[in-house]
């Protein structure tokens, strides 16, 4: 996305073409701004809506009901990269200029959104209808509404909306669930290296410590400073660690893959593996004071 007075965004958009009551049918709460109107579906109009992920990811401004464009991103004027990748998708071409914000759709994980008004011809549209029955009887009764139309109109697939939200969590949970074994089995094969060295390297240390012991050396001061030092080393490899995972989770698109950022997850493995150090030093190191 190029923002008109700006630079540009390196984050990828999707967008999509609604007509005037997508979003009342939705329910997507209007943050800023307004929704489309009758005259934004003429020739030559080039207005947009876009969701909070957009102003926030790619604007870099929070939406604030009833703020100008400073403070949500109203007025701004985007366009399309012309890249390979857009010129495969085809999206509307020209300058966009930004005229409302909506909050960004349950059970959507597909980050920065834009929507531009529904002009014919279309290649296929969905119709998405508020059913007071059950999807069988409405699905019925739409068959029926369509062969009355055109004889030659034909609906796709009828899936209720719950259940098109309910597969897309599953698929990313199940990602999300895969991902999460295959590292924490990582995680677990460094920690049990890490004690293993660790006690391999304190038990080294057994004659210095049991001499150190005997010529008057106090326990407690032995045990200090041999934790110190076991400390400072595993903060070091545990901070190079967190750097190195918090620039490949800006890197690698986690994100948008699995449907939440994973940071949290950084200090939580940063501590246990500190904790799993300091425990074997602890038994090797009481073992050789007594």
């Amino acid at each position: 996305i190029e923002v008109e007075g700006g630079e540009t965004s390196g984050i990828q958009a999707r967008f999509n073409s609604v007509d005037d009551q997508f979003f009342e049918v939705f329910g997507a709460r209007l943050l800023a701004g307004r929704r489309f109107e009758g005259g934004d579906f003429g020739p030559g109009r080039t207005p947009v809506i876009v969701n909070r992920s957009f102003i926030t990811e790619i604007l870099g401004v929070p939406p604030s009901p009833g703020a100008g464009a400073g403070g949500s991103g109203l007025g701004q004027r985007v366009r399309y990269r012309d890249t390979e990748q857009t010129r495969h998708t085809r999206p509307p071409s020209g300058t966009h200029e930004i005229v409302g914000v909506v909050e960004d759709f349950p059970g959507d994980n597909d980050g920065p959104m834009m929507f531009h008004p529904m002009t014919l011809p279309v290649p296929g549209v969905t119709v998405t209808v508020g059913a007071v029955s059950g999807i069988a009887p409405a699905a019925s009764r739409l068959r029926v509404v369509a062969s009355g139309l055109d004889s030659q109109l034909r609906l796709g697939s009828l899936r209720a909306l719950d259940d098109i939200y309910w597969q897309r969590r599953a698929l990313d949970q199940t990602f999300g669930f895969g991902l999460g074994i295959v590292m924490m089995v990582v995680l677990l094969f460094s920690i049990a290296g890490l004690y293993t060295l660790t006690t391999f390297i304190v038990a080294q240390r057994w004659r210095e410590i049991g001499v150190r012991v005997a010529l008057g050396a106090q326990p407690r001061r032995l045990l200090g400073g041999i934790f110190g030092r076991a400390f400072v080393l595993l903060t070091l490899g545990v901070g190079v660690g967190c750097a190195v995972a918090l620039r490949l989770h800006s890197w690698l698109p986690i994100a948008e893959a699995v449907g939440q950022r994973i940071p949290g997850i950084v200090p939580i493995s940063a501590a246990l593996v500190i904790g799993v150090g300091l425990l074997a030093v602890a038994g090797p190191a009481r073992r050789a004071i007594r």
